[in-house]
């Protein structure tokens, strides 16, 4: 019997139940899905599994290093605006 294809949004709400404490025999007769399922997506999907994904980890950093270089342009434009309107 092949697989039942579920959609994203379903998936998400699953694990946000989970994350938010919703005992796992409460999702699985809400949502009507297998057991295995449920860990599954809990395994792939919650945040903390998002979090050791290698990807969002560097793009994690990237965003950290692009906002430190946003303010420190910031600062500079402020400072030069500042001389500008000393002349």
């Amino acid at each position: 019997m092949p697989r039942k294809s579920y959609a994203d949004d379903i998936r998400r709400r699953v694990v946000q139940d989970l994350e938010e404490g919703a005992p796992v025999g409460e999702v699985i007769r809400k949502y009507g899905i297998a057991e295995a399922t449920v860990y599954r997506w809990r395994n792939r999907f919650s945040r903390a599994a998002l979090s050791r994904d290698p990807e969002n980890l560097r793009l994690e950093e990237e965003n950290r290093r692009l906002r430190d270089l946003y303010t420190e342009a910031a600062l500079e434009n402020q400072a030069l605006r500042e001389r500008l309107q000393r002349r």
